[in-house]
């Protein structure tokens, strides 16, 4: 794996744990760095030649989020 892809992973990685810290604070804003960390591992996923156990429930992730963030409030 090439240097650049595993940053994508890192960071990834680092972006939904550092969305935990905002549960507390507000919801919504831990719905859009949690979004931002999965949109980062379906990236991941697909540099990875289509890694599809990464690539499916980080969609489903976001579509979640998305729905909490939009479909709920109204």
């Amino acid at each position: 794996m090439n240097k650049p892809v595993a940053r994508i992973g890192y960071t990834a990685s680092a972006v939904v744990v550092f969305s935990f810290f905002f549960t507390d604070y507000d919801l919504n804003v831990f719905l859009i760095v949690n979004s931002t960390g999965a949109i980062l591992f379906v990236l991941y996923g697909f540099l990875l030649h289509n890694n599809w156990p990464i690539i499916i429930p980080n969609v489903f992730i976001v579509c979640l989020n998305l729905y909490k963030l939009w479909g709920c409030t109204r």
